[in-house]
């Protein structure tokens, strides 16, 4: 099993892309 403080690694890095990822369609649509 994962230890704790990985799963919040991954969980972090996954909402970094995913906030990520909506600034840059956002960006995107304001062009």
């Amino acid at each position: 099993a994962l230890a704790e403080h990985d799963i919040e690694a991954i969980f972090e890095d996954c909402l970094r892309s995913a906030v990520n990822r909506s600034i840059e369609l956002s960006n995107q649509d304001n062009d």
